[in-house]
């Protein structure tokens, strides 16, 4: 298998606010590429799901979500951390429908 590179670009600005900037910068880069999914996008910038949303949309970015996005959000929803955070209202909907 290949290593295709990447460019990415962190502002001064960025640099300046410290690790989770740079994070959700990078995050906010590789997202759109679809190199990470919204799961590992959301996790490298340090946001709940609810957080990375509203940043994306701050950022203009369309929301792309696929198989695996719905995968790794049951496991999170279903993982005993993720359910502390998660609200209790999406694992019932989860398991009403049948994930």
């Amino acid at each position: 298998m290949a290593v295709k590179p990447i460019n990415l670009q962190v502002s001064t600005e960025s640099l300046n606010q410290g690790e989770q900037a740079i994070c959700q910068e990078i995050a906010a880069q590789l997202y759109p590429q679809k190199i990470f999914t919204f799961g590992q996008a959301r996790h490298l910038a340090n946001l709940s799901v609810w957080e990375f949303q509203e940043f994306l949309g701050q950022k203009q970015i369309s929301r792309h979500y696929d198989e695996e996005d719905l995968a790794q959000d049951i496991a999170t929803i279903q993982s005993p951390k993720g359910s502390d955070s998660q609200p209790i209202w999406a694992l019932s909907l989860i398991r009403k429908i049948g994930i």
